[in-house]
């Protein structure tokens, strides 16, 4: 009993000694080494924030550094990235084309940069030209505008290599009667693109005349096709059904002008200025048809041959039936009577009833207009005529009378209005240079009645 006390007050003061308290000395040490330690603490908390903050800032930074690979980004990148690719190539520097085979044009750029390019533009309306030039500012739907000193302004729109022009009022300034600018002027190898104009299209002939015709008239087709500007319709004053067209080039009436007409069956007739000779062409047995024959009276100072060996003239006309042969070889005595009478007796021609009065267009065509005669006397009267379709013109003067006919004095760019009064009626004849008076499209030779 006593051995087991003495091992019960051992282990108590084992157990005593290793729970023995630190000197004071000890104690502030544990005390100071446990107070920087939470400051040390402290520090590298702070510090860890602060890395924390720097990486969350770097992250953000990346994430909108990469925003511009999102879709939306991209697709907004490359639009822009297209948007300046056109920018560059839009109004290429180099000469641009309008065709047409009466119509035609050329427009030049220079010195295309970012924001503007210089221009030349040259057109013409048959003989009739304009001309234009200067400086044009692109915009932002890849179009591009001229704006002149005198409200003229032009809009230039890039089309597939190609570019539309749209001119405005003002700008006829620059250009001659019936001269426009508006039109597509076609890029370098894109005139292919353009359908040649044919007799047919222009509304003259059927696509199986158009054949037939070219037959008939060989190289001198080219002719026909640049003379068919300014087309009407005629009158036909032959026995046969069919249709008549006469046509001039702008500019250059008396110079250029022609006739054709299509008969019955494959019947072709036609008749073309070239150079000082009137030509005619045919494919059937009537040579020249009274139609065509009235035609040429306002060209006598050309001559006038068969085509295509340019047979004299006298061969003309309808080739007589045998009773017509037969009848013209013997004149009744009936015949020769007359004949005599009208040698003995002249007609006396007889003043023309008053010519004064409001006249107006016969109706037979599409356009309207009025001729007013006023102020008449025995030597003249003066005159006012205005016409109008889509197109319009007028002309006014002073007149000469002689008889049932009249003439304008020359007026300050040389027109001369000749008239002709038959009964109810009067027909105006506009001279060579009188086109200067209306209108593209339109002409001032006219039947008028009350």
């Amino acid at each position: 009993m006593k051995r087991y006390w003495t091992m019960y007050l051992c282990l108590l003061f084992a157990l005593s000694a290793c729970g023995t308290q630190p000197s004071p000395s000890e104690s502030g040490a544990t005390a100071e080494n446990t107070t920087a330690q939470e400051e040390n603490t402290g520090s590298d908390e702070d510090t860890e924030t602060e890395q924390n903050e720097e990486i969350e800032s770097n992250t953000e930074t990346e994430e909108a550094s990469q925003g511009g690979n999102s879709p939306e980004s991209q697709e907004n990148n490359q639009q822009l990235t297209e948007d300046e690719d056109k920018k560059q190539q839009v109004f290429q520097d180099g000469t641009y084309e309008r065709i047409s085979h009466t119509s035609g044009g050329l427009l030049d750029i220079q010195d295309n940069g970012d924001q503007a390019f210089s221009f030349e533009i040259h057109v013409s309306e048959g003989a009739n030209v304009g001309h234009l030039s200067g400086n044009a500012k692109m915009n932002e739907d890849f179009q591009a505008t001229y704006q002149g000193p005198d409200s003229c302004s032009l809009t230039f729109e890039w089309k597939d290599s190609n570019i539309l022009v749209s001119s405005s009022d003002d700008c006829k300034y620059y250009s001659g009667n019936g001269v426009t600018f508006d039109g597509v002027f076609y890029g370098e190898g894109h005139a292919e693109e353009v359908e040649p104009d044919t007799l047919s299209s222009l509304g003259v002939l059927t696509d199986e005349q158009e054949d037939l015709f070219k037959a008939m008239v060989g190289d001198e087709y080219e002719l026909f096709l640049s003379t068919f500007h300014l087309i009407q319709g005629e009158e036909i004053i032959d026995s046969f059904d069919g249709g008549a067209y006469s046509a001039k080039v702008q500019g250059l009436p008396g110079m250029m002008e022609g006739i054709l007409i299509h008969g019955h069956g494959d019947a072709l007739w036609a008749a073309i200025i070239d150079e000082e000779k009137v030509k005619y062409y045919s494919n059937n047995e009537i040579l020249v048809p009274e139609t065509i024959e009235d035609w040429t009276k306002e060209f006598t100072e050309f001559s006038h041959v068969l085509m295509p060996e340019e047979l004299s003239f006298e061969q003309k006309g309808t080739l007589p039936t045998f009773e017509e042969e037969q009848a013209a070889e013997v004149p009744t005595e009936e015949v020769l009577e007359e004949e005599v009478l009208e040698e003995e007796v002249p007609a006396e021609q007889e003043p023309a009833a008053s010519w004064e009065g409001a006249w107006l267009v016969d109706g037979s065509s599409d356009i309207g207009g009025s001729l007013t005669i006023s102020n008449e006397d025995d030597a003249g009267f003066t005159f006012d005529i205005h016409v109008s379709n889509t197109h319009a013109g007028s002309v006014e003067g002073y007149a000469v009378k002689d008889g049932s006919t009249a003439l304008q004095s020359a007026d300050e760019i040389g027109c001369q209005m000749s008239f002709v009064k038959e009964g109810n009626s009067i027909t105006t004849t506009e001279g060579s240079e009188c086109w200067q008076w209306s209108g593209a499209g339109i002409h001032l030779n006219h039947t008028f009645v009350k």
